[in-house]
């Protein structure tokens, strides 16, 4: 893959599936990379008052996708690290916005690992909510999403990886010092 132009990795948006650890990630390489980092989700429940499950209780889905979109808008600009929520980059308006503006990384995991690290932490996931297996639900959001995600700039494979060790990684990336 041919390297990104600095203006292009001034804004770095984190991807992919709850549990793939784009929060702690994101934290670490903006300490790294000496930025700010914001995590999309938590500037949702500041500014909404509530919590995700709660909008999406309260308000819908679609509401909670609007509030998304206007927020994501605000971090194209300017040097930032980003972690979206895992439904964010479904939307392909926001998708095109952050690809256009900066590097989209996606933070990959199997399945298995993503249950394992989402075992008894779902209740203020609302899309995993429902009547199926925990395992079954993350099957059937990655049939959907994996494409989508597959598009990203940046994939990086984080099973067995350590949340510093990704940071690390991808800090090597936007420094041009590591290849795919």
């Amino acid at each position: 893959m041919e390297n990104e132009s600095p203006e292009k990795t001034d804004r770095i948006y984190l991807t992919g599936f709850m549990g793939s650890g784009k929060s702690a990630v994101g934290r670490i390489l903006a300490r790294l990379l000496r930025r700010r980092f914001v995590d999309l989700d938590d500037v949702i429940t500041r500014e909404a008052g509530m919590s995700i499950p709660e909008i999406f209780r309260r308000k819908g889905e679609k509401v909670f996708r609007e509030m998304e979109r206007e927020i994501a808008a605000r971090y194209v600009t300017g040097k930032w690290v980003v972690a979206l929520g895992g439904g964010t980059i479904m939307d392909p308006g926001i998708r095109g916005l952050l690809m256009d503006s900066g590097v989209v990384a996606y933070l990959r995991a199997r399945g298995e690992t993503l249950a394992d690290r989402l075992r008894g932490k779902t209740g203020h996931r609302p899309v995993l909510a429902g009547e199926e297996s925990l395992e079954k639900r993350i099957t059937t959001l990655m049939e959907e999403r994996g494409p989508v995600y597959e598009g990203a700039g940046w994939i990086v494979d984080t099973d067995g990886l350590s949340e510093g060790q990704v940071a690390s990684l991808l800090f090597r990336r936007v420094r041009g010092e590591a290849d795919d």
